[in-house]
């Protein structure tokens, strides 16, 4: 219905976004071309997307916290910040 393509309509005008400054850092040299999209966030599925389309490896920010406990309403993609926070505190 049109929800729906409202909603790819503005999914895609948001990775088309991440898409162009990306390809821009790329170009500046800012960006090694081997080196994988995170994502993070409650969007980082529009991340994972710009991954399959620049032919990138995806890694999804939770997975490098597999340490946390699982089970929970939000994991540490969700709140990047706090969790990082929380890994720096246990480092100590």
């Amino acid at each position: 219905g049109a929800i729906e393509a409202l909603a790819d309509f503005l999914r895609e005008q948001q990775i088309r976004k991440l898409h162009d400054a990306f390809m821009r850092q790329i170009s500046r040299g800012k960006i090694p071309l081997d080196a994988p999209v995170i994502g993070a966030g409650i969007g980082r599925f529009l991340a994972q997307d710009l991954a399959e389309r620049c032919h990138r490896p995806f890694i999804d920010y939770k997975d490098l916290f597999e340490w946390m406990p699982s089970g929970t309403l939000f994991d540490a993609a969700d709140c990047g910040p706090a969790a990082a926070v929380a890994a720096l505190s246990l480092a100590r």
